[in-house]
């Protein structure tokens, strides 16, 4: 099953958790940091599908989402950013440092839903193959790093492959990794 990710960066405890209530319920996983250098490493482990920051940081959001831009340019998460502000100057330049979207709060939690379902949507239709509608092999690496990443026990079996030396980088990686099950490759 693929299993959307969405990681939370904002310092207010009462919003984050309101936000993850509401996409939790929606059979996604969300995990919430409430400073920038806990979203890092929540970037790096799980590469989330999308990413809703607020400007409620200590740090600049405008700099924040760039810092994500360039962090992230290999899997392209889309980038939501939350603020109290309605002020169309700020929405620009917030769109403008590299955001996908710009949601004023406080919003209802049905239209806060279905914002953040069509940028998964999207996301996700931009990731398929037109000629075999599967998913391309940077939404397979990602499904792969979540699942090495998680406290699950698993197993991976990867099927007619392209790009065989792509898959033996990750296979180096898991020979590495203490909880190591094992990998078919036919």
């Amino acid at each position: 099953m693929l299993v959307k990710v969405v990681l939370i960066i904002d310092k207010r405890i009462e919003q984050s958790t309101k936000y993850k209530k509401i996409l939790e319920n929606s059979d996604l996983t969300v995990f919430v940091a409430s400073d920038f250098s806990n979203a890092l490493n929540y970037m790096n482990s799980f590469e989330p599908d999308l990413i809703l920051i607020s400007d409620s940081l200590d740090f600049d959001v405008k700099k924040a989402i760039e810092q994500i831009r360039v962090l992230t340019y290999n899997n392209r998460p889309a980038i939501v950013a939350l603020s109290k502000s309605n002020h169309i100057q700020d929405k620009i330049e917030i769109l403008d440092s590299g955001a996908d979207d710009f949601l004023s709060e406080p919003m209802n939690n049905e239209e806060f839903k279905a914002r953040i379902f069509a940028h998964l949507r999207r996301n996700y239709e931009n990731s398929l193959s037109e000629k075999t509608m599967l998913f391309n092999s940077k939404i397979s690496y990602r499904m792969i790093k979540r699942v090495l990443n998680s406290q699950d026990e698993w197993a991976i079996m990867l099927v007619d492959i392209d790009n065989l030396e792509f898959y033996k980088e990750i296979y180096g990686e898991l020979e590495q990794i203490n909880c190591f099950k094992h990998i078919l490759l036919l």
